[in-house]
């Protein structure tokens, strides 16, 4: 089960020697600090809050994708409550990050991948994790260690956990009726959500908020499947046929 983490142990010690680590950010880190307190003191700023509605907009997107994925893989059902329950300890943990004087936080879907790498999905193995960091967050070299990791060692791992989740969401798929509907959906909401990754330029002559939405793939590509979802409208014959078989409960 620690497969990813000796690799990247391993991986990160082979680039040492070939002069792929500059460790004069670890040099010039401190062993032992406290987290500065609102550092940047408290000042409320609407024009600020507009400007970064939309950047939440698209985290909140990102962390309903990435606690969607978590419950598939881990086997559970992943119903509003729980999906509500992760969002808001989102926000409660960037409201938190501005307090301690650092950036929001979100979540990162290619750490979805460890639950069915390392098959532990324990609720108690994620709070010891959590502690631990907390822990090390008052060592600046330890922090800087991280920082300075090679590129090639975070691509490595990279590939197996994207590459997890996307099998996830195959797997999920596999479990809706692929009609003309929901094949038309799937198609665009994939292919927008790649092409704004792949050029960006697509967007590049949208106002800014919205420039700041559709940025992001994954947000683009939620957005657009939900927005289709709702325009396009089930077949009640189809249903209805599907009931009298016995294909929907």
């Amino acid at each position: 089960t620690a497969s990813v983490l000796i690799g990247m142990v391993v991986g990160y010690i082979i680039c040492i020697p070939l002069g792929m680590v500059d460790f004069s950010l670890v040099n010039e880190a401190k062993w032992f600090a406290l987290p500065n307190i609102f550092e940047y003191g408290i000042n409320f700023d609407l024009k600020n809050v507009i400007a970064f509605i939309p950047a939440y907009i698209v985290t909140t997107i990102e962390t309903v994708g990435c606690l969607a994925t978590i419950c598939q893989v881990s086997k559970i059902k992943a119903d509003d409550k729980t999906i509500g329950r992760g969002v808001l300890a989102d926000g409660i943990g960037s409201a938190m990050a501005g307090v301690l004087g650092t950036f929001p936080n979100t979540t990162f879907s290619q750490n979805v991948g460890l639950i069915p790498l390392t098959r532990n999905a324990s609720r108690s193995v994620a709070i010891m994790a959590g502690i631990l960091l907390v822990g090390l967050g008052f060592f600046p070299k330890f922090a800087a260690l991280i920082n300075i990791m090679p590129q090639p060692v975070l691509g490595g791992v990279g590939i197996v956990m994207f590459g997890t989740i996307a099998a996830a969401g195959i797997r999920t798929l596999s479990t809706v009726e692929i009609n003309n509907r929901n094949l038309l959906i799937i198609a665009t909401a994939i292919g927008l959500g790649l092409g704004v990754t792949f050029r960006p330029d697509f967007i590049a002559n949208l106002p800014e908020g919205l420039r700041m939405i559709f940025a992001s793939g994954i947000s683009t590509g939620t957005i657009v499947a939900l927005v289709l979802n709702k325009v396009l409208k089930e077949d009640k014959k189809v249903i209805e046929e599907n009931i009298e078989d016995g294909e929907v409960a």
